[in-house]
């Protein structure tokens, strides 16, 4: 893959895996696009979960020599090939973070898959690679202790642990009121390990966005987040469905309105208020 200048190495043993079972030079064709739409010169980004550097080359050309790229990855394997592509590329606007984004300090026991660590347990579909169906512990750090600066557009896809890292940056998002958040939901997933498939949103709601668009890239399509809920509620998905939420506080609403309150849905909602109470299409 190709961005300016940029190159994205894979070794060729990867080649099934990256090339093959995950396209990576057309992945998430919907949250790239917006995410290359949301950065400017001088922007800070961090992308947590950043595997082999894709988000992260195409961060770093965007924000140039005055802003800041942060790559959270904690998968010893991946890492090694994060940091590949950074020297390769002469990125002077990274910094590397290995480590587990988490809510607070200790370890995370996480799963090995083909392309990295997930808190999710691998599939049946899943790639076999040496090491599957076995745990790994890695250190896990807040993002609230590690970084300090204003923070632009934070990219999160941490494989199930997307809400714990959201918890550890509350600070950030706090003190960046103009923050854009793309976080990874996979709600069918999420029930499946006895989690409430909608206490992601509803905790990013809480936290003050109101303004939340769907991009599913399992279908190609952008929804809104009351249509993506109604999907869930009924079960119209599948089982390996998933999509980014790209959230903001401020700025162009997002389009169409909420039509109710989402206890409706037969989901507690916290403090008696709705999850969304508008909602809609993307403003980028």
């Amino acid at each position: 893959m190709r961005r300016g200048s940029y190159r994205l190495y894979i070794p060729r043993a990867l080649h099934s895996i990256y090339l093959g079972y995950i396209d990576m030079l057309d992945h998430e064709p919907l949250t790239s696009k917006v995410f290359l739409r949301l950065l400017k010169t001088g922007n800070v980004v961090v992308d947590v979960g950043a595997n082999i550097g894709k988000y992260i080359l195409l961060a770093s050309g965007l924000v140039g020599p005055t802003g800041r790229v942060h790559a959270v990855e904690c998968s010893p394997e991946t890492l090694a090939l994060l940091r590949n592509n950074v020297q390769r590329n002469n990125l002077q606007n990274v910094e590397i973070h290995p480590f587990g984004a988490s809510s607070a300090p200790g370890t995370l026991a996480l799963h090995v898959t083909a392309i990295g660590l997930s808190w999710f347990k691998p599939g049946p579909q899943w790639p076999v690679v040496q090491g599957s169906g076995t745990t790994v512990n890695v250190a896990a750090i807040p993002l609230d202790e590690s970084i300090s600066s204003p923070v632009h557009l934070v990219k999160i896809d941490a494989e199930g642990a997307d809400l714990e890292v959201l918890k550890g940056m509350k600070r950030i998002l706090t003190e960046n009121d103009r923050v854009y958040v793309i976080v990874e939901w996979a709600p069918p997933m999420l029930a499946e390990a006895g989690k409430d498939p909608l206490e992601l949103p509803r905790w990013l709601q809480e936290a003050g966005f109101g303004r939340i668009c769907v991009l599913d890239e399992y279908y190609n399509k952008r929804r809104s987040l009351d249509e993506a809920i109604e999907m869930v509620r009924a079960k119209k998905v599948p089982p390996d469905w998933f999509c980014d939420l790209i959230c903001t506080k401020t700025g162009p609403t997002l389009g169409q309105r909420y039509l109710g309150p989402l206890s409706r849905s037969g989901f507690p909602v916290a403090h008696g208020t709705s999850l969304a109470d508008r909602c809609g299409r993307c403003a980028v």
